[in-house]
């Protein structure tokens, strides 16, 4: 499908700003081990965080597909890697470079050589399914979430390098003159 840039744009903006607004509501969940409130409630959120950064990402990750493919038709999976590689290789480099410069030297993975934004999907690359589906899982699960959170704003940050925003005045009711 062909779209015009400006639809191309919108569409991208929308994706990001729903992945912005996931990652805005994630950030309000209270820590499952705050140390000041060890009762059952602390738990209650255990596995939620994961799910919806994994989620964050996703829709951040399906904004740069519409911007780099201008094709609002984003691919109907949660695998973060596949996701990731479905976009341009400008694109790829450009987040991979960012997340070495800004996030990395926060969040430093000892365990791969040259540690970006692919290897840490690749660790949580079904993150949405597997925290989703946390009562299914026959695996030990682990998240990085401070190293996740940070990563989300850098892509969405990025992203939102793409374009400018500028509030147009609303015009009054032309007709009370």
């Amino acid at each position: 499908m062909s779209l015009s840039k400006n639809h191309r744009l919108t569409t991208a903006v929308r994706i990001a700003k729903a992945a912005n607004g996931i990652l805005v509501k994630c950030r309000k969940i209270p820590p499952a081990y705050d140390t000041k409130q060890w009762d059952n409630d602390a738990f209650d959120h255990n596995g939620v965080e994961p799910m919806l950064l994994a989620l964050s990402m996703e829709f951040a990750l399906k904004a740069w597909f519409v911007f780099d493919h201008n094709d609002p038709d984003v691919p109907k999976l949660h695998n973060l890697i596949k996701l990731f590689d479905k976009l341009k290789p400008e694109t790829q480099h450009r987040l991979n470079h960012e997340f070495k410069r800004s996030v990395a030297p926060l969040y430093p993975d000892f365990s791969f050589v040259d540690y970006d934004l692919r290897c840490l999907l690749s660790l949580h690359q079904d993150a949405f399914i597997d925290w989703r589906y946390i009562y299914e899982v026959n695996k030990s699960l682990s998240f990085s979430s401070g190293t996740f959170d940070t990563a989300v704003e850098m892509v969405l940050t990025e992203f939102r390098k793409l374009y400018l925003e500028v509030p147009v005045p609303v015009l009054g009711n032309r007709g009370s003159e």
